[in-house]
């Protein structure tokens, strides 16, 4: 299953949402970074990570280069954080009918983003749950590229981790140091941007309402 995923990385450059071609234009969470380490952690296979580590790194990559947004914080400090944002502007082939029917609810020059963020929201996983929804019961409402997920940037971060101590392993010191560091800039960035002190709590943060 891993050669699987890593061949389709390999040739697109990320995971897609499915098998289908209408399926290239969003992935999934990111998680076969952590599959690999899994397969490490039982297998100690040095020979296939040594391989397939240059396809985990560009995995990577495509969340680096396509799925980064900056936010700033009540100090002005400006921090790079991931959320989930397909460029699909029209209506899911999958789901052509309902999703005409949602977007007939809303005005001519609103469809494009409301496609955008269906795509969006499947390519979370979380599709269609009210976390994306701005009132929080109709689809219509769904914002999900104004929303930045904390467990995404979760996920992002562990793959930061999982890919330094892989590089390590392989005797990449430099490298290895190299998304060290990338996890700690993005440690910082979750604290700032998604711990609520007085909750105690992590939250999503929304573009919209700055909060």
């Amino acid at each position: 299953m891993i050669t699987n995923f890593v061949t389709i990385v390999d040739r697109y450059g990320f995971i897609p949402n499915g098998g289908r071609i209408y399926y290239l234009g969003r992935s999934q969470p990111p998680l076969l970074i952590p599959m690999v380490y899994e397969y490490y952690e039982l297998t100690h296979d040095l020979a296939f990570i040594n391989k397939i580590l240059p396809t985990l790194i560009k995995e990577y990559e495509f969340w680096q280069n396509n799925r980064v947004i900056n936010v700033s914080d009540d100090k002005g400090n400006t921090f790079s954080v991931f959320y989930y944002h397909s460029k699909c502007n029209v209506p899911r082939p999958e789901s052509f009918r309902a999703d005409i029917i949602h977007a007939s609810l809303l005005l001519a020059h609103e469809r494009p983003k409301f496609y955008m963020d269906i795509a969006s929201a499947a390519e979370s996983g979380w599709d269609f749950s009210s976390r994306w929804f701005r009132d929080n019961h109709n689809i219509e409402t769904i914002e999900t590229t104004d929303i930045i997920p904390i467990d995404l940037n979760a996920f992002i971060c562990w793959n930061l981790d999982i890919l330094q101590y892989l590089l390590k392993h392989t005797g990449n010191p430099s490298k290895s140091k190299m998304f060290r560091d990338k996890r700690e800039i993005l440690r910082q960035a979750m604290l700032q941007i998604f711990y609520n002190n007085t909750e105690g709590a992590w939250f999503d943060y929304n573009l919209r309402t700055k909060s």
